[in-house]
């Protein structure tokens, strides 16, 4: 993932390589995890500067392929690099979700 720092002059001259190969990120680069689709960006940590949320929505996570994660950049003062980034996912199911309970069925749309 290219990342481009924002400031005033709005110049493209120098730009920052991340993925999950860069010290302190963790998790493993792997081909198909698709890391950086898509990002968000806020202040996650109430430090006063923007960090980066990064999806990898393709990540295998404890042996379910396609589980997904987020990992959490944080900004410093040389802007955003790996040290203290953190990832964030979910348990994979160990079972199947049960059933909704029965209900009516909705009302039928009143459109001709």
């Amino acid at each position: 993932m290219q990342i481009w720092p924002g400031d005033s002059s709005l110049s493209l001259d120098s730009s920052t390589t991340i993925t999950q190969d860069t010290a302190d990120v963790p998790g493993t680069g792997a081909a198909g995890d698709r890391f950086g689709y898509p990002v968000a960006s806020g202040d996650f940590n109430a430090d006063g500067k923007d960090d980066l949320a990064v999806g990898v929505p393709y990540k295998t996570v404890s042996g379910q392929a396609v589980a997904g994660e987020a990992v959490a950049l944080y900004r410093g003062a040389d802007g955003l690099t790996g040290t203290g980034a953190q990832s964030f996912s979910r348990p994979p199911r160990t079972a199947a979700p049960s059933a909704p309970a029965a209900r009516s069925p909705p009302n039928p749309c009143p459109c001709g």
